[in-house]
This record gives structure tokens, C-alpha cells and sequence, in this order.
């Protein structure tokens, strides 16, 4: 009878060990197909530009499996593309900052041109007051400008 009761509990443990891995089994099903929707919603994302909602997906992804290297791989992924994103609008607003830097470099130089001509046209004319003004001008828009020192030296020297 011993035997019979031993029997009885070792089929009963056996049923619940059964009933136990097979529960775990399901369990494990459901987190790995939760596991490839995410994986899946981050691939989507990432393929449409959408950084964000890619990192939220993988991060999920490893909320439900830690130590997946995919999905670490598909975060460093969706991280690199945000530094290539970042680098590049920098880079565009250092070439804007650039064009624009040298389009009014372009403008100093006209003027100072411009002022030269007006100086030198002046003096070639005895008009020294005049020469004196341009030249002078000359120096406000390139303050350590040689060509524009010599010309106030030339009127300096011709009155």
C-alpha cells in the first residue's frame, strides 16, 4: 500500500512538473512572439527616419529579454543614426554659417574697392580732401589695410 501511495504522489508530482513546464513553456512563447513584434516595430520605425519610436521599440524589446544582442544591436543602431543625423545638420548649418560669412566678406571687399578707386580718383584730381575721406573710409571697412595707410600717406605727402 505503501508503494501504491508513493506511486500515486510521485504520478501526482509528475503531472504538476508536467502542468509547470508546460505553463512555462506558453510563457515563454508569449514573451518571445511580444519579443518579435517589437523587433519588428523597430526595424519599421528605424526604416522610416522615426530614431524615437525605433528606440522605444528595441528598449522594450530588451525590458522583455534583457540580454538579446539583437536588440542592443538595433539600439546602438538607432543611436549611430541620431549622431549621423546630428553631425550632418551641423555640418549643413557650418556650411549656411560659411556662405554667408564669405557673401559678406564679398561685400566688405566691393566697398572697400569701391573706396579705393574713390581715393585714388580723387587724388589723381588734387582733390586731396577728398582722397583724404575715401582712403580714411577705406580703413573703417579693413582697419590694417597697407594699400589704404599708404594712400593717407601719399595726400599727407601732397599737401
Amino acid at each position: 500500500m505503501d508503494d501504491a501511495i508513493a506511486a500515486a504522489s510521485n504520478a501526482e508530482s509528475a503531472e504538476a512538473e508536467a502542468e509547470r513546464l508546460a505553463k512555462e513553456k506558453e510563457e515563454l512563447a508569449a514573451k518571445q512572439t511580444e519579443f518579435d513584434d517589437l523587433m519588428k516595430a523597430g526595424k519599421k520605425s528605424f526604416d522610416k527616419s522615426d530614431f524615437d519610436g525605433a528606440k522605444l521599440a528595441y528598449n522594450n524589446a530588451l525590458g522583455v529579454f534583457p540580454d538579446n544582442t539583437e536588440a542592443q544591436a538595433g539600439l546602438k543602431s538607432v543611436d549611430d543614426a541620431i549622431a549621423a543625423a546630428s553631425n550632418a545638420e551641423s555640418a549643413e548649418a557650418e556650411a549656411e554659417r560659411l556662405a554667408k560669412e564669405k557673401e559678406e566678406l564679398a561685400a566688405k571687399q566691393k566697398e572697400f574697392d569701391d573706396l579705393m578707386k574713390m581715393g585714388k580718383k580723387a587724388f589723381d584730381k588734387s582733390d586731396f580732401d577728398g582722397a583724404k575721406l575715401a582712403y580714411n573710409n577705406a580703413l573703417g571697412v579693413f582697419p590694417d589695410n597697407t594699400e589704404a595707410q599708404a594712400g593717407l600717406k601719399s595726400v599727407d605727402d601732397a599737401i
